[in-house]
């Protein structure tokens, strides 16, 4: 008999966990390898809040970066996946 997990948590958009800082490191990480400057913190959390794919076109935009969106939200969630494994954290 296959192990169910003890509980299954959704995180409705920053309720729950902090994501900030793992998703701020995967969308820089995702912009330097392509040469475009860093967010701040600031501009990160001004665009949260509207779904992942408005807050990468919204990046893109803001940096100048001539991406398609499909194709920097796809490394996005890859560069995410691996470094919220780590970062994410509850709130107190």
């Amino acid at each position: 008999m296959p192990l169910e997990p003890p509980a299954i948590v959704f995180d409705l958009d920053g309720t729950l966990i902090d994501s900030r800082t793992p998703l701020l490191t995967s969308l820089n990480g995702l912009l330097g390898a392509r040469g475009y400057r860093s967010l701040t913190e600031t501009e990160l959390q001004a665009r949260m809040g509207r779904g992942l794919a408005v807050l990468v076109a919204d990046a893109l935009q803001l940096v100048g970066a001539d991406l398609p969106v499909g194709l920097a939200l796809a490394e996005l969630r890859a560069r995410y996946d691996a470094a919220s494994i780590e970062a994410v954290r509850p709130f107190d």
